[in-house]
């Protein structure tokens, strides 16, 4: 029998240690990590080593943390950002935008959505156009004929139309 979600909910993330696993998860506080050597510390920050180097590339907390919405999500694995619009970058990275590729955008998106978009993802040689997102018939067409993907965050997020017409759209 499946565990049900409250059951995922208080044991994901949480790291088996020998036969013991612990009733909370710990917190590192630690910032840096210590290496056994030089080369072994290159190794980690390279990802040829796993292990940790310094909290902002990963820590222990962070990543059982991570696993946890992996766990509850029902994925293989997650990534977790310190700020919104850090998870926006990653997720538009993501979806392998290149150069000549066109980004569907809320007309009404946050002014640092605008600005990534107007400087990196220009830069990128990547196209933005903007779209009403309470007109679920504009933003569909838009979509099916131009459209590598679709950002619908925005500052008003009961503006935006149905999403239920995501389901609906190629993958």
């Amino acid at each position: 029998m499946p565990e049900s979600i409250f059951t995922t909910a208080v044991h994901a993330g949480r790291p088996q240690s020998g036969d013991s696993i612990a009733s909370v998860p710990a917190i590192e506080l630690s910032v840096s990590f210590r290496a056994a050597s030089a080369a072994d510390l290159h190794a980690r920050l390279g990802g040829d080593q796993s292990g940790f180097s310094y909290s902002r590339y990963g820590s222990p907390t962070l990543e059982a943390f991570e696993m946890a919405v992996a766990a509850l999500e029902g994925a293989e694995t997650a990534r977790a950002c310190a700020s919104g619009m850090a998870a926006i970058h990653v997720a538009l990275l993501l979806t392998e935008v290149g150069a000549e590729d066109t980004l569907l955008v809320a007309q009404d998106c946050y002014g640092a959505t605008f600005s990534l978009l107007d400087t990196v993802f220009r830069q990128m040689n990547v196209q933005t156009v903007f779209v009403d997102a309470t007109d679920t018939g504009a933003v569909a067409a838009r979509w099916r004929s131009i459209a590598r993907a679709l950002c619908l965050s925005s500052r008003s997020q009961t503006r935006c139309g149905s999403f239920a017409i995501l389901g609906q759209w190629p993958s």
